[in-house]
């Protein structure tokens, strides 16, 4: 059997990637044709440091919290939350007592249930372009959802979410937000989403100004990262690999603009996709990128400095 790596191997990928890449840029035409998509995108992103109104505390284990850090104690929903002695218990704890513009730290440890998913009915209250609402792992990868997953499954309406989400991990759980905009995706984590059609992360149908940068994704997904009918989205440093997966009769990929308008896909690697044994009722092999249009028109997705290697189902499919 072919030996697999560990998640922990993506961070390191991503470290050298970022530093890798920040050498290349500087290096760079200042005229180069993907140039002006970039620098419009990424103006939308563009955040100083906000003065958030209130931060809250998760810790569901005082010992696991405190491996790497101090201060935690086990939490409890009707604690105030407000300081790591005073911890919550569970993702929804903290919620329900945030305002839009809060920033929530969860201590290192393993988080499941439905008190740690967000759904269409429990989630952070949305922020604003001057205040995003933030929830973060107190270390990079230190914090996993396992089986509780984000997301946002609307039929209707453009929600202002102005959520930053960083240092998370989801496991046998799956992030996409939908009928929304803005939301920053910041050095995430997630794999084996399951089977069938769903992907890892996902930007879904009417969502526009989506960021997702230095994450990783691998396992079981038909896609590890998707942008479907959406706008105005960037998968940037992110990494790839498809392992396993029972698509059900979908196509699988890597990374895919699906009917998107104004995408970028930037110094993204995909890798190892390269076996076929674990791929079973598959459709098509659709490739490392692939920019599918069979549900409506797509426009403007620039490709820029990414990399597929190792891969026995192609590269770029357009």
């Amino acid at each position: 059997m072919k030996a697999r790596l560990k998640p922990g191997f993506f961070h390191g990928i991503l470290k050298n990637w970022v530093l890798i890449n920040q050498a290349h840029n500087m290096r760079k035409n200042m005229k180069s044709p993907s140039l002006s998509l970039l620098l419009l995108l990424t103006a939308f992103f563009a955040m100083a440091e906000q003065a958030s109104a209130a931060t809250y505390y998760v810790c569901n284990n005082g010992v696991t919290c405190n491996a790497r850090s101090s201060g935690w104690v086990t939490g409890n929903d009707s604690n105030a939350c407000i300081a790591k002695g005073s911890a919550c218990l569970s993702l929804r704890g903290a919620i329900g007592k945030m305002q839009g513009g809060d920033t929530v730290i969860i201590g290192d440890g393993t988080y499941s249930g439905t008190n740690n998913s967000v759904d269409s009915s429990n989630y952070p209250p949305y922020g604003s372009s001057s205040t995003w609402t933030v929830i973060k792992a107190e270390y990079d990868g230190g914090v996993t959802f396992d089986g509780a997953s984000f997301i946002l499954d609307y039929t209707s309406g453009d929600r202002a979410y102005y959520y930053q989400i960083e240092g998370l991990v989801w496991a046998n759980a799956a992030f996409w937000v939908s009928y929304g905009h803005h939301v920053k995706v910041l050095r995430c984590g997630g794999y084996n989403a399951g089977s069938g059609n769903i992907e890892q992360f996902g930007a879904s149908q009417n969502s526009s100004y989506i960021l997702f940068e230095d994450c990783y994704a691998w396992g079981e997904a038909r896609y590890k990262f998707l942008a479907w009918k959406a706008s105005n989205i960037i998968f940037r440093r992110c990494v790839a690999r498809m392992d396993k997966e029972n698509a059900q009769g979908q196509n699988i990929a890597g990374m895919a603009m699906y009917s998107v308008t104004n995408g970028l896909v930037q110094n993204a690697i995909v890798l190892d996709m390269d076996t076929p044994n674990y791929w079973t009722n598959v459709s098509y092999y659709n490739g490392c990128f692939v920019v599918p249009v069979t549900m409506s028109p797509g426009y403007n997705i620039t490709f820029d400095g990414n990399i597929c290697l190792n891969s026995k189902m192609g590269g770029l499919w357009e």
